[in-house]
């Protein structure tokens, strides 16, 4: 992707951005995941582009599947809700992201460590 910001998972670029929304493209290289995560001043909205993967969100007993994501399907992550999406096919996901709130920037993430 062209002026990529490159991650242990795979990569992403930034289409569009304003003071309350940003628009990015995910490449999530296969067998990789993004970390399990949530924000607190935004939210998202994902649209599958192509490839498929797992979606997964935190619950006091750990991890739990939410729903396997395939091509042209969306996903509505709320403000505070953790969230975690791994790619499981031999190509690699794509997925757009809309992130709109009172701020959408990479240092509202909020990682499980």
């Amino acid at each position: 992707m062209k002026n990529a910001d490159i991650r242990q998972w795979g990569e992403f670029c930034v289409l569009y951005s304003s003071p309350n929304t940003k628009v990015k493209r995910l490449k999530i290289d296969p067998n990789k995941s993004i970390s399990m995560q949530y924000h607190n001043e935004r939210a998202e909205i994902w649209f599958v582009e192509s490839g498929s993967g797992n979606l997964y969100t935190m619950t006091d007993s750990g991890e739990k599947l939410i729903r396997p994501l395939e091509r042209n399907q969306t996903y509505h992550v709320e403000i505070g809700q953790w969230h975690r999406v791994e790619c499981t096919s031999e190509d690699p996901l794509y997925v757009i992201e809309i992130q709109y709130g009172t701020r959408c920037e990479e240092d509202d993430i909020v990682r499980n460590v």
